[in-house]
Order: structure tokens, then sequence, then C-alpha cells
């Protein structure tokens, strides 16, 4: 009856944890954690960007199914991907040519540019490190339901508030998808700029 009743304490122990701890955890991988960087970007550049970025919750449900390899390389293209986009909002850049213009430049910039892109190349590679390391270990249903509910709040915003438009975004929204923004915003002239021989001055 001992043997019986120890048995049972781990099972028992797992059961008591609280039910909201899985989506909590799975909050924190795929919505802080990815977003917050951005966050604290959109707020000093004063950038209408989306609250949580639903392609970071994509990336997830591929982590959870432990294929860590493809998702950190698609996590790290949506990384630059949203820095991309507040860059174009910030600063009217549409041409590849001209980020690689002024990336040029950056070893005869002040120091505190350089520390700045130096900071920030951390961070990204952080948030990849932390998610190639821990994504995984997310709880594949709260994921799942995380990702659902992104995608229906996505959904309804769109149908329901006609200023949520990926086309022209004129407030911050709840939910957004910055590769769908950057594909319809920026993706043509960027791609025809691209192969055009243009004076980056």
């Amino acid at each position: 009856m001992n043997d019986e009743s120890s048995a049972m304490l781990p099972v028992l122990s797992n059961e008591s944890s609280p039910a909201g701890k899985p989506l909590l955890t799975a909050i924190g991988l795929y919505v802080i954690l990815p977003n917050l960087l951005f966050w604290l970007i959109a707020n000093v550049l004063k950038i209408d960007r989306p609250i949580v970025n639903l392609d970071y919750l994509f990336v997830g449900s591929i982590f959870i199914y432990g294929w860590r390899k493809f998702a950190s390389l698609l996590l790290l293209f949506f990384l630059l991907t949203d820095l991309l986009v507040l860059e174009g909002l910030a600063y009217p850049v549409v041409r590849l040519q001209d980020d690689l213009y002024l990336l040029s430049l950056l070893p005869y910039a002040a120091f505190i540019w350089q520390a700045a892109a130096a900071g920030l190349m951390l961070a990204l590679a952080l948030v990849v490190g932390i998610l190639y390391r821990h994504g995984h270990k997310a709880n594949r249903m709260a994921t799942l339901v995380l990702l659902f509910s992104g995608v229906s709040v996505y959904a309804a915003q769109i149908n329901l508030d006609e200023l949520s438009s990926d086309f022209y975004r004129v407030k911050k929204t709840a939910v957004g998808s910055q590769i769908s923004y950057f594909a319809n915003m920026r993706a043509v002239a960027f791609f025809d700029a691209f192969f055009e021989k243009v004076n980056p001055l």
C-alpha cells in the first residue's frame, strides 16, 4: 500500500501544478521574448507596431515538434524582417542597396551607433539562441492554443476593424504579421530595385 501511494506521488505532483503554467511558458517564449526588443524600439521611435507578431507564434509551432535548426533559421528571418519593417517606418529605405550602403558606413559612424548596432545584433542572436535551446521544451498543446488564439484575433481584427489593414497601418493593432506587412508594403519595390543599378547617393 505504501509502495502504491509513493508511486502515485509524482503523478499527483504533476496534476497539482498550476494549469496555466504551460500556457505562461509558451507566452514567455513566443510572445514576450521575441517581441520585447521591438516593443522597446517601437516605443522609443513612436512607431505603431502590432503588440503581438503572429510570425513568432508560427515559429513556435515548428519548435515544439523538434525542428530546431529550421525553426531557428526561420526565426532569424522573421526577426530581421521585423527590424526592416521598423526601419522602413522610421526611415524610408526601400532598396536593399540602401541598407547595404548604410551598413558600409558603420565603421565610420560615431561610437554610439556602432555600439547600438552591435547590441542589436547581440540581442537578436540571444533570442535565437534561447529559443534554439529551450523552444522545443514548450508544451505542444499550449503553444498550438496560443497560435490558434493569435490567428483568431488577427482574422477577427481584419474583418471588424478597417484601420488594421496590413496594406496601410495607421494605428497599433493587437495582433499582426510583420511578414505580411513587409510583403504588402515593400516587397515589390524592394526586389525590383534590387536588380536595378542605382547610385546609392
